[in-house]
């Protein structure tokens, strides 16, 4: 079965266009198939703060002090721009101070569940095609 073809993205198509360097790319960016692997954890807080620091948020913290962050491994075999590979780090962010998320393997979920003011900040995003 061709993913593209399941009634969501029917409900949901390609309805606009978006200049990317010298090339007319389709949008939304849509992944039909493919596998993400989502490693989460956490950094030193002073680096994500700099590393935000021209953004004008500030690094989401966990109980141990440092910000939580993601590194994303994923291989789309379908998408709209052609089957590609990807590689992202990922911090987790905040416009304003926010209690401090408890430290464990699944904080940075906790935090996009519980605190409604998360971001989730690309920091680097790598792909194997133009």
């Amino acid at each position: 079965m061709v993913r593209s073809k399941h009634a969501f993205f029917k409900h949901h198509p390609l309805d606009g266009q978006i200049a990317v360097g010298d090339e007319i790319l389709t949008t939304p960016y849509l992944i039909y198939d493919g596998f993400m692997l989502l490693h989460g954890g956490t950094v030193d807080a002073q680096v994500a703060s700099r590393l935000l620091e021209n953004e004008e948020l500030m690094p989401l913290l966990d109980t141990n002090g440092r910000a939580l962050a993601a590194i994303w491994v994923c291989d789309f075999s379908e998408a709209n721009l052609g089957p590609h590979q990807e590689l992202q780090i990922s911090l987790f962010a905040t416009f304003r101070p926010v209690p401090p998320i408890e430290a464990d393997p699944f904080a940075i979920f906790r935090a996009l569940m519980r605190q409604p003011d998360t971001h989730m900040v690309c920091h680097g995003l790598w792909n194997s095609t133009a």
